[in-house]
């Protein structure tokens, strides 16, 4: 909890009182950040999800229903190029790319785990899945590991962000995008010429109504 301060399109905003509980699309929704867009729903990019858990789960792959052919040795590394290309003609389409990974420790993913079984509001949010994927943490850290080493690149970077402290990982994300936001140069589209004396008529108009007693517009003549 506290008081922080970052800048966007150069304008200092305030971040006070952050709920380690809030979801970080909502925070990013009260600094006006809008335009951020979330896949599936859980702030996660469905491609590297689906290959992370493909990597260390063999049978989710098999379940994936790919011909024989592509299923090698060299499938993780043609998936890397596929995503790095991607990305990369989506940034040159203008589409500014910001990629987090919000790394928790084995002992603070034990903690939210359990707080999920304890409460009863909570408990939506557990999988038993999660205890199977648990067991096998150093496999899942060194596919993370190669993924965002590998995925890493100038029009589509990765920011790690240790995560442990909820309140802490939302202000590092949000300076980030800010900052990535301050090199477009964002500004509202400048009005000029033809197209400001036409506003300017308009505003003539409409200061010249005249409501009467019953509600009606009068106009001047």
């Amino acid at each position: 909890m506290g008081t922080y301060s970052i800048r966007i399109n150069g304008n200092a905003r305030t971040v006070s009182s952050l709920d380690p509980n809030q979801p970080l699309l909502y925070v990013l929704r009260g600094l006006g950040l809008t335009a951020t867009k979330f896949g599936c729903g859980l702030g996660q990019d469905f491609n590297l999800a689906g290959m992370l858990h493909g990597r260390v789960n063999p049978d989710m792959l098999e379940r994936q229903k790919l011909p024989p052919s592509v299923v090698n040795k060299g499938i993780w590394e043609r998936r890397f190029k596929e995503i790095n290309a991607f990305e990369r003609h989506v940034a040159w389409n203008g589409t500014l790319i910001l990629k987090f990974h919000l790394r928790i420790s084995k002992e603070e993913q034990r903690k939210r785990f359990l707080a999920r079984l304890e409460e009863p509001i909570k408990r939506w949010k557990f999988s038993m899945g999660d205890v199977t994927d648990r067991q096998r943490w150093d496999e899942y850290m060194t596919a993370y590991e190669d993924m965002i080493r590998s995925t890493s690149t100038e029009a589509a970077p990765w920011y790690v962000v240790p995560a442990d402290h909820k309140h802490i990982a939302r202000v590092v994300v949000c300076a980030a995008i800010c900052e990535a936001m301050e090199t477009l140069k964002l500004d509202y589209p400048k009005i000029e010429g033809k197209a400001l004396k036409e506003l300017e008529a308009a505003e003539r108009a409409l200061k010249a109504e005249k409501p009467d007693r019953s509600g009606k517009i009068k106009r001047k003549k």
